[in-house]
């Protein structure tokens, strides 16, 4: 997986949201879910405004989601969590032996995601929760998710190589959660931004 400085992330992440804060003060045309980064005819837009009215998320500060920024895995696996709370599950959250999840909001996400066997960490006691999550460890994330279905048609991706990506990406074609960076490629080691983890979970829910 590509890691990013924390520095640079940080201060990424402050540029971005005084940007979009002062946008949504000023009252942006067309910003969606309150997010003045946010623009009405995005490819992501309905897919922020349904995280939005489910809960899935407040974005990264007052008026920013933050689009272009990389999707932890931390942040992925609140994600997944407030998803399944909010189809009328119930996720039931345990201990997890990851010594490196120290924010509060992560916490029970991610020991429901090791409860359910959706997740073994990077190591038996890391989790990496600040590293950018890879697409192609997303996709195989997402896929465990839906309960490991099989996938009838073939993998359309030439660059998808790791054999426990394939079978998942394979699914994500298949159901249409995701066209690829281009008809042949699907980038498995790019990292997924903001507005790309809210476009998959909406096409998967619809």
């Amino acid at each position: 997986m590509r890691s990013t400085p924390r520095t640079r992330i940080f201060h990424t992440t402050v540029i971005a949201a005084s940007l979009c804060l002062a946008a949504t003060t000023a009252g942006t045309a067309g910003a969606t879910g309150g997010f003045g980064d946010v623009e009405h005819d995005a490819y992501y837009t309905d897919a922020v405004a349904w995280m939005v009215g489910e809960e899935i998320t407040t974005g990264i500060e007052t008026g920013c989601f933050g689009p272009t920024l990389d999707v932890s895995r931390g942040q992925i696996a609140a994600f997944l969590h407030r998803l399944d709370a909010s189809t009328g599950n119930n996720p039931v959250s345990g201990p997890h032996p990851f010594l490196d999840v120290r924010a509060g909001y992560q916490q029970e996400p991610v020991g429901w995601l090791f409860g359910e066997g959706l997740t073994t960490g990077i190591s038996p006691t890391s989790f990496a929760p600040d590293r950018p999550i890879s697409r192609g460890d997303f996709a195989v994330l997402l896929w465990r998710y839906a309960g490991a279905p099989s996938a009838a048609a073939g993998l359309p991706f030439g660059d998808v190589t790791r054999d426990y990506q394939r079978v998942a990406v394979a699914w994500m074609a298949e159901q249409d959660i995701t066209t690829g960076t281009s008809p042949f490629r699907f980038d498995p080691d790019g990292a997924v931004t903001r507005a790309q983890a809210a476009t998959f979970l909406f096409r998967y829910v619809d």
